[in-house]
């Protein structure tokens, strides 16, 4: 009663696709307060990203529908932009809200939880200006993945300056419960963490990790000394830790 009316986007072809009405120019679909783009709009690019758009693509086809593109003030001329800046805000800002419903409430109870870390990495230069070969890590994305009817889910995701055993802490303790077992590679921190929190859950040591670490201990012994041996015990690697019974 006391808000003021939100703000219409401007009507380009004299009708509502959604009312069949006319409308004017100065009605239209409803816009968030402050914003250029529509709802409708935001909700598309959002369930677009959803299914697989990259946010350049996402953001381009959102700028050509609302006809918010642009121009430069002394020529006139259109300036399309390809920049994905304008969908990925709308995820950091509404993509919390659409996801609330379907986020996980605790920790699984059954089954195995998968624990991983991914670093972000970024272009950076030494002391002597010289670029850094393997970047620098700007930041580490913690995941979980738990099992519900016996297919993998992403339990949780989230974002940490460093893979500290104090934010995988803070990770496991974003959710009630404890797990009864854990699959995870040998990082300290998150082991740490892990043996803190949750005492009495199974650890497993994950095996994509551990076969990895074995072809890249392989790889290094042949470039060192090649044998016959070596070659044949490299090509079975990769069912030597397949199963529990490996």
């Amino acid at each position: 009663m006391f808000t003021e009316l939100l703000p219409r986007e401007e009507s380009w072809h004299d009708s509502c696709e959604q009312c069949e009405r006319h409308v004017e120019r100065r009605e239209g679909p409803k816009a968030p307060r402050h914003y250029q783009f529509v709802a409708r709009g935001i909700a598309e690019a959002l369930q677009a990203v959803g299914a697989g758009a990259t946010y350049m693509r996402a953001s381009r086809i959102a700028r050509e529908r609302a006809r918010r593109f642009r121009f430069d003030r002394e020529t006139g001329e259109l300036r399309e932009s390809d920049h994905g800046q304008l969908v990925a805000d709308w995820v950091e800002l509404f993509a919390p809200v659409v996801s609330e419903l379907h986020r996980e409430s605790a920790w699984p109870a059954e089954g195995s939880l998968l624990l991983d870390h991914l670093p972000f990495r970024v272009r950076a230069l030494d002391a002597d200006g010289r670029r850094i070969p393997a970047a620098r890590v700007a930041f580490d994305i913690f995941c979980a993945v738990g099992y519900r009817a016996g297919r993998p889910r992403l339990w949780r995701a989230e974002a940490f300056s460093t893979a500290q055993p104090a934010n995988w802490d803070a990770f496991l303790g974003a959710l009630p419960g404890e797990p009864k077992r854990v699959v995870c590679d040998a990082h300290g921190g998150m082991l740490q963490a892990i043996t803190e929190r949750w005492p009495r859950a199974e650890l497993h040591q994950c095996e994509w990790h551990l076969q990895h670490a074995l072809e890249r201990l392989l790889a290094k012994e042949l470039r060192e000394s090649s044998s016959d041996e070596l070659e044949e015990l490299r090509g079975r690697v990769e069912g030597a830790l397949t199963g529990p019974a490996f």
